[in-house]
């Protein structure tokens, strides 16, 4: 599972903003984190959203009629699971620049594919 095909899903469309970096990746389990916007009229927050890719795209999940779609993480929820997963001390400060609004998507992509 590469990480263009992980950041290719991008439904529903009219809300994610992104993806735009994987932040986490579970190959054994088949599941992965993001860093992504979600838009509520016309305005786009930071989130991280979770999907499972079975295997083959009508296993994965969640799903939104026949397309593979993100399930988005609380923001409570946020600081412990990035916490948890034991992240690289450079991929964990970006991505909470990201998820406080000091960086954008864009910027926080750049700066985890240097």
């Amino acid at each position: 599972m590469d990480n263009e095909t992980i950041l290719a899903v991008r439904s529903p469309s009219n809300r994610v903003g992104g993806p735009y970096a994987v932040v986490y990746k579970h190959i054994e389990q088949a599941w992965a984190i993001v860093a992504l916007g979600w838009r509520e009229e016309d305005v786009e927050r930071p989130t991280l959203g979770i999907r499972y890719f079975g295997p083959n795209a009508s296993t994965d999940f969640p799903r939104i009629g026949d397309k593979s779609a993100w399930l988005l993480l609380p923001d409570a929820l946020h600081r412990g699971i990035l916490l948890s997963l034991h992240l690289e001390p450079m991929i964990h400060y970006n991505v909470l620049q990201f998820l406080d609004e000091a960086i954008s998507g864009q910027q926080l992509r750049e700066r985890l594919t240097q």
